[in-house]
This record gives structure tokens, C-alpha cells and sequence, in this order.
């Protein structure tokens, strides 16, 4: 008799089934409910192949870290010896809020911005911009994953649900929909919301220093890094050569581009517009 396949297998299959259907299916929706893309969707399409490898590997290097935790003993859960139930809840909850602190750093730091910075030089937000995640942000993220899993002493069950959840909101928070004004706020008191994210893709800060959450809202209420939705902000990296990082080629040489944020520069002859390479600044 067949095995019944373990929550992994089907949180895998499930992810899979998800990405497939949001990449299919709901650009044509967003069409519908918001209009023509302002721009073509190929190049992060063509992130398809680095995201899915990337995740698959976070996948594998999580499901390995969760069972050598969940064996030893090692970890928070372990310690408290809670519930399944229970333990699931705070393991997604804790995760989250992990993802978030991360996040934060990847805006902070220099040399992590540089390797997120590729995620922001979209010029619209849509189903697709999740793909837009360089393989050295994702190592970053899976680097972190993995250490906090290992903290918790996470269960495999708990961590397969948890990445389920969040490819959901990987994709949730970046539609081209708005929501209508008094759901959305609503929703924005509790869990991320594709009006909080594309105020996190705005061209400047404090906007892009705000809404780091992946699921949850509660993060960014809690430690002031809140900003209200806004539907149809600017979206975009504040950088003169924009336009030219459009490509998929560009997009992976990102990390090793300076960012040309223009400057104005007002004299008694006349007013200069200059360049100037940006690094990120202390969150607030």
C-alpha cells in the first residue's frame, strides 16, 4: 500500500500549484480590475527559473534544518513541549517576524541593500514582481530562515505550512489591485496588503523604509515602521538609469551597479541636476 505523502510533500505541491496559478491566471485579472501594464512583464518572467531553483533550495534547507532540529531536542517549541496546534501558530508568527527583521536589515545595510535593491528597480508592481528576487537576496533569506528555525526548534509540519503562507502572501501583497478604501484599512490592522507593499516600493524614503512584514501587519504597528496603504503611489527605484535595469541581465548585475539618485543643486547661475551613487540610511 502507498504511503500517504507527508505534510511537505504537500506543502510543496500545494506552493507549486499556487505559483502556477498566479502567474497564469491572475495578470489577465489584474488587466481586468486596473488596466494595461505600464510595462512588459518579460524580464521578471524570466526570473521564473533563478526564483523557482532559489526556493527550491530554501525549501530543501529548511525541511533539513527542521528535522535535524525537531530530532535533537534543539529550539524553543522543543523546550516548551507545546501542542501541534499551538506550536504551529507561534512558529508561523515567529517566522514572520523574523522575515521581518531581516528585511529591515537588507534596507539598512549597504551591502545587503545592494542585493535586495533589484526587488525595488521595478517600474510597476504586480503578481510578477515577486519573481524579482536575486538569487543572492534569496541565499540571504534562507541564511536567516534557516537559523531561525533552528531557534525555534520548529517542527517540519510547522515549517511547511509556514512557507506555504507566505508564498500566498508573496503573491497577495504584490497585486495591481485596489482594495476598496475601508477593507483595506481594515485588513492593513492585522496582515500586509498589496496598498501597504507598493508604498514599500516607492521611489524614496521614509515610504521604502516602511511595511517590511510578509504576512503579518502587527510587525510594523508594533516597532513604527507602519505606512498607510496607498493603491496608486509611485512606484520605482530612485535612480537616473532606471530604464536601463529593466533587463534580465540587468537585474542579476544589479548588486555590483551604483544607484545614480539624482540631487538638485540650486546656485545664483542656475539649478544643477547631478548624480550621486545612494546608500541606504538608518530605518527609522
Amino acid at each position: 500500500m502507498a504511503e500517504s505523502p507527508s505534510h511537505q510533500e504537500i506543502a510543496a505541491m500545494f506552493t507549486i500549484i499556487v505559483l502556477v496559478t498566479a502567474y497564469v491566471l491572475i495578470p489577465p485579472v489584474e488587466v481586468l480590475l486596473s488596466g494595461p501594464s505600464k510595462r512588459s512583464r518579460r524580464a521578471n518572467l524570466g526570473m521564473i527559473a533563478p526564483t523557482m531553483i532559489t526556493s527550491g533550495l530554501v525549501g530543501v534547507a529548511l525541511a533539513g534544518v527542521a528535522t535535524y532540529g525537531h530530532a535533537h531536542g534543539v529550539g524553543l517549541a522543543a523546550w516548551l513541549e507545546l501542542p501541534q496546534a499551538i506550536e504551529v501558530a507561534l512558529v508561523v508568527a515567529l517566522l514572520d517576524l523574523a522575515a521581518y527583521v531581516d528585511h529591515r536589515f537588507r534596507h539598512r545595510l549597504t551591502s545587503l541593500w545592494r542585493i535586495h535593491r533589484a526587488h525595488h528597480t521595478d517600474t510597476e508592481v504586480d503578481v510578477t514582481t515577486s519573481l524579482r528576487n536575486h538569487p543572492l537576496d534569496v541565499a540571504m533569506i534562507v541564511a536567516v530562515s534557516s537559523a531561525a528555525t533552528l531557534a525555534l526548534g520548529a517542527s517540519p509540519t510547522a515549517v511547511a505550512l509556514s512557507g506555504a503562507i507566505g508564498v500566498i502572501f508573496a503573491v497577495w501583497d504584490h497585486l495591481r489591485i485596489a482594495l476598496p478604501g475601508r477593507l483595506e484599512r481594515a485588513l492593513s490592522l492585522v496582515i500586509q496588503t498589496p496598498g501597504m507593499h507598493r508604498v514599500h516600493h516607492a521611489p524614496d524614503r521614509p515610504q521604502t523604509d516602511s511595511n517590511f512584514g510578509l504576512i503579518f501587519s502587527i510587525w510594523d504597528h508594533m516597532f513604527g515602521t507602519f505606512g498607510a496603504p496607498d493603491p496608486h503611489c509611485l512606484v520605482g527605484l530612485n535612480t537616473l538609469d532606471l530604464a536601463e535595469r529593466q533587463t534580465l541581465r540587468a537585474m542579476l548585475a544589479d548588486p555590483w551597479r551604483r544607484q545614480l539618485k539624482p540631487t538638485i543643486i540650486a546656485n545664483s547661475d542656475a539649478t544643477h541636476l547631478v548624480q550621486r551613487e545612494h546608500s541606504p540610511t538608518p530605518s527609522p
